[in-house]
């Protein structure tokens, strides 16, 4: 009985010796051997277990850095978790070798593979930049701007020279009103594709909406060089041409965008508005009219049309047009101001004093308003004969006082 357990014992010791000898062979082809550790993380692999896998392959990684084979499979595993600067790193490895070029197109055949490593780099990137940027355009859509910029970023991390992002976090600063901002991504987009027309587009847009005409009409002239139909940049030109003081260009513009769509009542408004500001009212008219048939309520036109109809010298004709275009803003201190100098050119000095009464209520810097306002009420004091005539006079002289007080102010 002795001699059996002493057997058993033996035994024992035997096994464990084999079990520990051959622990330790592993570990030392694990540490010795960048081919031991890529064949086992193939096996890892087939028997579906990942992060084992893994663990083989950054130690065949280490012992061999520039296998071409191992860098594109570690490659996809760190696709997979999101560590997009390692992927990139061993992406490039892979692709600096000449036998890791394949690896662009075609992946590797194995059983339990994730799509990555089926796929190949092209895939993977294209998948993962494909992911980002729609996400981040459902954040940029929800106005979630942070988010959005994450997203975008990470885009970028994963191909940086696809000009939409640059494009897309453009939009993103632009909708955060960080115009400089925006306009470097989008130069930076530009820099990768000169033929995106939103990009110039947008940049015209942005400077011509924060006042820097002059900055936006090159931007605008190259987007509408690329699209010459587009009536919106068209008009967006126009504008920047006639408010940087290019009047022929503006005149220009406006031309062709009636030539584009000669129907359009925006662009029909915009042309009439440059011809009054021109001092050519009978042109103004014949566009503005038109433009009010298809719009009757657009108050830019009725505007521009009553200022043109004022031009002509038709007062009740802008007088009436004035009044519709204070029913749609009341408080627009500009037509106000016009309406007030009908009054008083029409001798009615009670209306006018208290219209250019109403704009210094509104505007009480506007010393034009109060200029008007000390005209009006010297017209009825003149007008007029005994305490309302000198009633008149003393509040003239106070508004002249508040006219001078304000010398050239707004």
């Amino acid at each position: 009985m002795t001699r059996r357990i002493k057997v058993l014992t033996s035994f024992v010791l035997v096994f464990a010796f084999v079990a520990l000898g051959w622990q330790a062979t592993e570990a030392q082809m694990r540490v010795n051997s960048a081919k031991v550790a890529k064949s086992s993380a193939r096996n890892y692999i087939k028997q579906r277990v990942p992060e084992k896998a893994f663990e083989m392959l950054k130690i065949a990684v280490e012992l061999k850095p520039e296998d071409p084979e191992s860098n594109f499979m570690i490659g996809t595993f760190y696709a997979d978790k999101e560590m997009l600067d390692e992927m990139n790193l061993h992406f490039e490895k892979a692709m600096s070798h000449k036998k890791g070029k394949k690896f662009w197109k075609k992946g590797m055949r194995l059983v339990g593979a994730s799509d990555f490593l089926l796929g190949g780099i092209w895939y993977t990137k294209e998948t993962l930049w494909t992911r980002y940027f729609n996400i981040g355009v459902r954040a940029l859509n929800a106005q979630s701007f942070d988010d959005a910029l994450n997203e975008f970023s990470m885009a970028r991390k994963v191909d940086p020279d696809r000009a939409d992002t640059y494009k897309a976090t453009g939009k993103v600063y632009m909708a955060m009103d960080s115009l400089d901002t925006a306009i470097d991504f989008y130069q930076k987009a530009l820099g990768i594709d000169s033929s995106m027309v939103e990009a110039h587009a947008d940049i015209g847009i942005g400077l011509l909406n924060h006042q820097r005409y002059e900055e936006s009409i090159p931007h605008l002239m190259s987007a509408s060089e690329l699209a010459p139909t587009n009536i919106s940049i068209i008009k967006a030109l126009a504008s920047a041409q006639w408010l940087a003081k290019d009047v022929e260009g503006a005149v220009k513009s406006a031309e062709k965008a009636l030539e584009v769509n000669p129907e359009d009542p925006k662009v029909l408004s915009l042309v009439g508005g440059i011809f009054t500001e021109m001092k050519d009212f009978e042109k103004a008219v014949q566009y503005l009219e038109q433009a009010m048939e298809k719009e009757p309520d657009n108050a830019d036109t009725v505007f521009n049309l009553a200022n043109a109809y004022l031009g002509k010298g038709n007062l009740e004709k802008a007088a009436g047009l004035f009044t519709k275009s204070l029913e749609n803003n009341p408080d627009d201190h500009q037509a106000l101001y016009q309406l007030g100098s009908i009054y008083d050119k029409s001798k009615k000095y009670d209306e006018a004093i208290s219209t250019f009464q109403k704009v210094v209520d509104l505007k009480p810097q506007f010393a034009r308003g109060w200029d008007a306002l000390y005209k009006a009420y010297a017209h009825k004091s003149a007008a007029t004969e005994g305490e309302e005539a000198r009633e008149a006079a003393k509040k003239a002289e106070e508004a002249l006082n508040m006219a001078n007080a304000l010398g050239g102010g707004e």
